[in-house]
């Protein structure tokens, strides 16, 4: 089972799926977590170009950030054919919610790579993502964030994303995605199997 956390900067994907990833090994799952940009040298780059190290425009940052995931493409693929649950801080619906104008073009580059089973899309308020990101991320500015919380509530709706409400406390969230989670596990019983 391959399940992505979406939602906007601030919205706690990637503390989330720390918590959930440690919570399903404790229960003796095998747990690939994976992350977009990621740490190889290729995501690297993005996350440079982010943080504004590098000069970038946007279709140079999509044609780098789907050589990321195209990278992982075959370790995700193996490990869910092994029984394994693949846990993804982002997808490519990523690039969708922040670019919704390409989303044409970004929809055929994608088309090689595994979509999600499940989409848990993180939903915060743009007010208090940027409490959340303020000493970490300036970059991220209101304006970005209101166009791209728009547009994955467009998707969340249109895709069928598993939508929480991630303006409550953490511990709130992590109980409200952990029943989702077990929910999914359970109706997947034949195919998941703990790890021995």
């Amino acid at each position: 089972m391959y399940i992505a956390f979406e939602g906007i900067d601030g919205s706690g994907k990637t503390t989330i799926c720390k918590y959930i990833s440690s919570y399903l090994r404790r229960n003796g799952y095998k747990v690939l977590t994976v992350g977009f940009p990621s740490n190889n040298e290729i995501g690297k780059l993005a996350k440079k170009m982010l943080k504004g190290e590098i000069k970038w425009n946007e279709i140079a940052f999509e044609l780098l950030i789907t050589a990321d995931m195209l990278q992982c493409n075959h370790k995700i693929k193996k490990f869910l054919k092994n029984g394994g649950i693949v846990l993804s801080d982002r997808s490519p619906y990523s690039s969708i919610a922040y670019r919704p104008h390409l989303r044409n073009w970004i929809e055929k580059i994608h088309k090689p790579l595994i979509k999600p089973d499940i989409v848990i899309f993180l939903d915060v308020s743009v007010d208090n993502a940027l409490k959340r990101i303020y000493k970490h991320d300036k970059y991220e500015k209101k304006k970005y964030l209101e166009i791209a919380r728009r547009t994955y509530l467009r998707l969340s709706k249109e895709l069928n994303f598993v939508k929480i409400n991630a303006n409550k406390n953490f511990k709130k969230v992590f109980l409200d995605v952990k029943h989702i989670i077990e929910s999914s596990v359970k109706n997947k019983r034949l195919s998941l199997r703990p790890s021995q």
